[in-house]
């Protein structure tokens, strides 16, 4: 009888390591796959025969949004990051950037994504305008720079690109105040306008590719108070009002291609956020047609 219960003990063991294995692999982050943000060969060449400080700033820029680009998304925690030097391991011999030229989605799936994001500028302008003063000399420098990129979000699982969106920043302006007798170009004087432009694309960047991939869903209600899965470092903010979409989760498909084109959503209320946390975020209830658990949500989108 001893024998036969440590049996069942040991039995039982195997089971709910097994369960609980399985649950671990169920909660594994999702792999995402980054390439380096890299600028159209038609900007390139623009800003090349321009011959002004575009070209150099562009350099600076895509520096400095691959770093701010990994740190957002980095601060999210909802991924595994693949950076582009982690797929160069990967591949091995293959030439990664012939291979994401051919076929974006299998050069993923080679590298073991769950996700790829691919990060291009398209446009990018970077002027500045000297102020004079009564005896011709510059008083002060003013600088104004713009751009814009498309983010395409690819699921390497079903082998589809899933989102793009387009991102752009600006025109921002700032101006100098130049002092007589101190040396030192626009590019020492403005380094952190160009740092604070990849820090807001970076983030838009990063809400996006969460938007597209993990949509945020309601996880708490306790009657008026609904609690969504959106915290601190992901683009929700006290004061923004949230659109709670309920409906049967069915696949709508084109007729004529048999595309997957969305999943059925109906409004069925809004929240209005009042408290935000580490890792969840509070609203209050303005209206509600029967929020529950696990509805999506997602902010309402700003008027222009």
């Amino acid at each position: 009888m001893a024998k036969l219960w440590t049996t069942w003990l040991a039995c039982l063991g195997i089971l709910f390591t097994a369960a609980t294995a399985a649950v671990a692999q169920t909660n594994e982050r999702p792999k995402l796959g980054i390439l380096e943000v890299q600028a159209t060969p038609a900007l390139e060449q623009k800003l090349a025969q321009q011959r002004g400080q575009g070209e150099l700033s562009l350099r600076r820029i895509t520096q400095s949004l691959d770093g701010q680009l990994m740190d957002r998304l980095f601060q999210i925690r909802r991924y595994d990051l693949v950076a582009r030097a982690d797929m160069e391991v990967l591949l091995k011999d293959v030439d990664l950037q012939q291979a994401f030229t051919a076929n974006p989605v299998e050069a993923f799936r080679m590298a073991g994504c769950d996700y790829g994001l691919i990060v291009t500028l398209d446009d990018f302008n970077d002027e500045s305008h000297e102020q004079r003063g009564e005896g011709g000399q510059v008083i002060q420098i003013r600088r104004t720079v713009r751009m814009s990129a498309v983010a395409k979000i690819y699921d390497i699982e079903k082998g589809v690109l899933v989102g793009t969106t387009n991102v752009q920043i600006g025109p921002k302006i700032s101006a100098q105040r130049v002092q007589p007798g101190v040396s030192g170009g626009s590019g020492d004087q403005f380094g952190g306008l160009l740092t604070d432009i990849a820090r807001e694309f970076a983030s838009k960047t990063a809400m996006a590719l969460l938007d597209t991939t993990m949509p945020a869903k309601v996880v708490a209600v306790s009657g008026e108070e609904v609690a969504v899965n959106r915290g601190a470092g992901t683009g929700i903010e006290v004061g923004q009002e949230w659109v709670i979409y309920g409906g049967s989760g069915e696949p709508i498909t084109d007729p004529d291609t048999g595309e997957v084109l969305g999943v059925e959503e109906v409004e069925i209320g809004r929240i209005v956020i009042e408290r935000v946390n580490e890792k969840m975020s509070w609203g209050r209830a303005k209206e509600d047609l029967g929020i529950a658990r696990s509805c999506i949500a997602r902010r309402k989108p700003e008027t222009p």
